[in-house]
Formats: structure tokens, C-alpha cells, sequence
């Protein structure tokens, strides 16, 4: 840097480089002109001593973007993976055991997709509910109704058993009857050849006594 004015004064401060570039400015007061002002410069060292200070900043940008992706990893690990970890392993827990409870998972008040899956999931599991309780029931009527049908069946076979007992019984005395009604028929019949044996015999016997 020199500075020089009317007066042949002269000033510089610093060394002059061997490749410059030259910045001159005029000194002015109240409108005079009272000196210059040089300034000399290199160029290249200027763009070096930059591209250092900025070779600095970026690996410091870089540190800090990893030190931030690292930080913002182990959030999303915390606030996303383990959610959805956890959710998993309960929702795995719930098809082994066949249990469709609603999730332990307590939602946040950000309102995100895990979130929307843990409403979702647990809006499926109380309809699964719903329908098992449903088919419980049906199945408990059917067997209801099944054991009605039972009690109703064996109380027809057990009316009819009484049927046929009392049908077998009938038949036997019809058979009795039948048989009795045979021996009698005989018996007549017997009856019948024995006065006419006995008219026949004694017609003769009473002739002969008479003669």
C-alpha cells in the first residue's frame, strides 16, 4: 500500500509483490485533490488464500451436514424405527395368538403416516372384533339350535319306539286272537263232524231198536 500526495509525500507499508495487480484511488478533500492511494496486490495468492478458506468451509459444511444426518438419524430412528419396530412385533403377536386387541402403541400429536397405519390397524382389529363376536354368536346359536333339533329328534324316536311297542303288542294279540280264533274254528268244526257222526250212528241203532 503507498500513498503519495501533492507535496511529494510518500508512504508504503508492506512488500510489493512479483505479480501484482494495481487498485489506485484518488484522495479528495472538499473537493481537491490531495494524493493517491495504490494498492498492489497478487492476484493468485488472493485466489489461493480464498479457495483455502473455502476448502476450510466446505469440510466444516460437511462435518456439520454429517454431525446433522447423523443427529437426524438417530431421531428417525427413535421417532420412526422403533415405532415401526414395535408395531410390527405386536402386530406379528396378534396373528400368532390370533388376539385382534388394538395396538399398545400410543400415537404422537404429529398426525404422521405411523400414525395413520397404527388408526388404521386398530379400525381393522375392532371390525375383526366386531365380525368374531358375530360368528361367536351365530355359533352359539347354531349349537342352540342343534341341540334343540337333537332333543326334538330323540323325543320322535323315543314317541315312535312307543308306536312300534305298542304296534308289536297289537300284532301279538292279533296273533292270539288269530290263533285262538283257529282253534275254535276247529273245535266247531270238530263239533259239527261229531253230531253228524253221532246223528248217523244213531239213526241206525234207534231203527234197529225199534224193530
Amino acid at each position: 500500500v503507498r500513498v503519495t500526495d501533492n507535496l511529494n509525500l510518500n508512504i508504503e507499508r508492506g512488500t510489493r509483490p512479483h505479480r501484482d495487480h494495481i487498485y489506485e484511488m484518488d484522495i479528495q478533500f472538499n473537493e481537491r485533490m490531495l494524493g493517491k492511494l495504490e494498492i498492489a496486490f497478487d492476484r493468485d495468492a488472493v485466489l489461493d488464500a480464498a479457495y483455502q478458506t473455502a476448502v476450510s468451509s466446505i469440510i466444516a459444511q460437511l462435518i456439520s451436514m454429517l454431525l446433522l444426518a447423523t443427529l437426524l438419524g438417530t431421531v428417525v430412528h427413535r421417532l420412526i424405527n422403533r415405532r415401526v419396530r414395535s408395531m410390527a412385533e405386536e402386530v406379528n403377536d396378534r396373528l400368532r395368538s390370533e388376539n385382534y386387541e388394538p395396538l399398545s402403541i400410543r400415537q404422537s400429536h404429529a398426525g404422521d403416516e405411523i400414525d395413520t397405519l397404527i388408526e388404521a390397524f386398530n379400525s381393522l382389529s375392532a371390525q375383526m372384533n366386531s365380525e368374531l363376536e358375530q360368528r361367536t354368536f351365530a355359533q352359539q346359536q347354531l349349537k342352540n339350535i342343534n341341540a334343540e333339533l337333537e332333543d326334538r329328534v330323540n323325543e320322535r324316536t323315543i314317541n315312535l319306539q312307543k308306536t312300534v311297542d305298542e304296534l308289536n303288542h297289537t300284532l301279538s294279540e292279533l296273533h292270539n286272537t288269530q290263533s285262538k280264533l283257529i282253534e275254535a274254528e276247529k273245535l266247531s268244526s270238530l263239533g259239527g263232524m261229531v253230531a253228524g257222526i253221532a246223528h248217523e250212528i244213531n239213526t241206525p241203532l234207534g231203527l234197529c231198536i225199534t224193530i
